[in-house]
């Protein structure tokens, strides 16, 4: 739902919402009754009036009146409402400005009842610390004269902050291509409880437009976001569209209009305007594209700067397409489609798309219990990105598991963030299941949740060393599999069964992984403990049972001829647990006990 443009004059729609009485302000009871501030922004305050009792249920008509109270105003704004409506939202007013607002109450044109209050308006740079930005703010359609743009809520998950918010501070100025600074800025309120969208008309051809979106309360506003976008120019499609953005990336695409059959594009950005004044203005790049492409993805650029974008044939006589887009502030390096993919009643398992182009080292996860009375976040050790495997491969979605909470996962809020050149960015909460995932999302691109509480995590005698090297010839070697055989003597193991504990145990398999690396997670001769507890490269390692044997394999999946896999497999040791002896850290592990080694190729 959009709002409407209305920059001036008076809503009559009662108020979505009532604030806390705290917020409330009531003012001049000498006649009976009462006048309440229900909320005050830089430019609007919401009002209540109740008259006494006897004399309100006769009252058929209220005429009220503002006008600013430290001025002798001859000629006040007066509106009227129906005698069953008490409330009047008052926009278009000045900052830090008080304001008389009088209220006269009438049966069949004789007055019964008036009261009168001065409340201000607030100031329009009030900040507050706690109202994060909204998100994700981006075009959804444009035209010569019309921009339509979209944003996410502000991530507030404290119930009490969240219920403050009443509207959202959004503004648009044209950019002055010439000086490259901003003209009149137009301001508009979009309620928070009735849309995050809103639709700009009667706009200027061919101009570049500055749009701002803040969240705000009835004390004050958050964060800002903002975007630069561009109309269309006179008879022209919209052809180029800006994709994806972050600080230092803009990824276009376009339609390709001109068919394929040509000598490629020339794709320019040119430096129009930035927050830092170091970047250098009017510098322009440019870039050969194949005429096979309907994207492109312009590196290295400058945080928080705006570029003009043209994408013109080399061949063809035309002038192409063009667009003004900005790149995201420091610290917008966010994990993209982040969402729970499967959960079971004590974890969780994610999976998201990494930040692009190998900018990012390590992710960090955090979580909270939103029925909790005091709200803390718990903070898991952060990650390598490399670590983060996804079981299935090849899959680029990097996979996360949160197992053994003590409540439900549905009550609790899950966040992630990226680490880019030793800087941690903001944090991005994952989307929850709407709708269960496809049984075969779940099977590959998710790691299998624990339907139950993993316990003996680091028990003496449920974990055992074992060396794992990688093999000596790595070319298109994929993954590594660590594999657990329940069986003795083991047994014979289709690779293409190879599967989590869980799943295994369903579909009544004797053997399971416990944990895979890939090249990059495996450069050398390294020592694994079977049965840590701890996710490996996509794996739950569960615990093994003491007392119990065990034989494990090292699966090696090479990708040759044209996609088909190659499989080697290692046999290792018999694990036979035999309790004595002791570390001098006090942890227990099994003897090894020496089986022949066996290696099989399967292709």
């Amino acid at each position: 739902m959009m709002s409407s443009l209305e920059d001036e004059g008076i809503s009559h729609k009662e108020p979505s919402r009532s604030v806390s009485s705290r917020f409330e302000l009531t003012c001049n009871e000498d006649n009976g009754g009462a006048i309440k501030l229900l909320s005050a922004g830089y430019d609007n305050i919401c009002v209540r009036w109740i008259p006494p009792g006897v004399v309100g249920d006769n009252i058929d008509k209220y005429e009220v009146f503002i006008d600013v109270a430290s001025e002798l105003d001859q000629n006040p704004r007066r509106h009227e409402t129906p005698g069953s409506q008490t409330e009047l939202h008052f926009q278009g007013l000045k900052p830090v400005t008080p304001y008389n607002v009088t209220v006269q109450g009438s049966s069949e044109g004789k007055k019964l009842w008036f009261i009168s209050a001065v409340f201000p308006t607030t100031d329009l740079s009030a900040k507050l610390d706690w109202l994060t930005t909204p998100m994700d703010l981006r075009l959804i359609e444009k035209s010569e004269t019309m921009l339509h743009v979209t944003w996410e809520p502000p991530e507030i998950w404290e119930p009490e902050k969240r219920e403050l918010i009443t509207h959202y501070r959004v503004t648009i100025a044209p950019v002055d291509i010439d000086t490259n600074k901003l003209g009149s800025a137009k301001n508009y309120t979009v309620p928070f409880s009735g849309g995050n969208s809103i639709k700009f008309e009667d706009l200027n051809p061919e101009t570049i437009y500055n749009i701002t979106v803040q969240a705000g309360t009835d004390t004050g506003y958050g964060e800002m976001i903002w975007g630069t976008w561009s109309t269309l120019s006179i008879g022209k499609s919209h052809i180029l569209r800006l994709k994806y953005r972050t600080p230092t990336i803009l990824t276009v695409e376009w339609d390709p209009v001109w068919g394929t059959n040509h000598k490629g594009y020339i794709l320019t950005a040119k430096t129009l305007a930035s927050i830092y004044p170091n970047v250098r203005l009017n510098i322009i790049r440019m870039f050969d594209v194949d005429a096979s492409e309907t994207e492109f993805v312009i590196r290295k650029l400058d945080p928080a700067t705006t570029y003009n974008v043209t994408l013109i044939p080399k061949d063809q006589k035309t002038d192409g397409a063009w667009g003004a887009y900005s790149t995201l502030p420091p610290g917008w390096f966010l994990p993209r489609n982040l969402k729970h993919c499967d959960k079971t009643k004590h974890a969780i398992s994610m999976s998201w798309e990494p930040v692009d182009h190998d900018l990012d080292t390590h992710y960090q996860v955090r979580y909270m219990r939103l029925k909790e009375q005091n709200t803390v976040w718990i903070e898991e050790s952060e990650k390598l990105k490399q670590d983060l495997l996804c079981p299935k491969d090849p899959c680029s979605r990097l996979c996360y598991l949160v197992f053994n909470l003590e409540n439900n996962p549905d009550e609790f809020i899950f966040q992630v963030r990226a680490k880019v050149d030793g800087v941690w960015n903001r944090w991005k909460t994952a989307a929850r299941l709407t709708v269960s995932e496809p049984p075969e999302i779940k099977a590959a691109c998710c790691i299998v949740p624990p339907p139950y509480h993993v316990k003996n995590i680091g028990s003496p005698g449920t974990f055992l060393e074992i060396d794992i090297a990688p093999a000596l010839t790595e070319t298109n070697i994929t993954r590594y599999y660590v594999v657990v055989d329940k069986r003795d003597p083991p047994g014979d193991a289709n690779w293409t069964e190879l599967t989590d504990k869980i799943t295994a145990s369903k579909l009544n398999i004797q053997h399971y992984v416990a944990a895979s690396f890939n090249m990059e997670t495996l450069t050398k001769t390294s020592k694994v403990k079977l049965g840590d507890g701890t996710v490996i490269g996509g794996y739950l390692n569960y615990p093994l049972v003491k007392d119990k044997k065990y034989n494990y394999e090292i699966y090696t999946k090479w990708m040759l001829n044209e996609g088909q896999p190659v499989i080697a497999r290692l046999r290792g040791r018999l694990i036979y647990w035999v309790v004595k002896k002791i570390l001098k850290d006090q942890s227990t592990f099994g003897e090894l006990m020496p089986c022949d080694r066996a290696q099989n190729f399967v292709g």
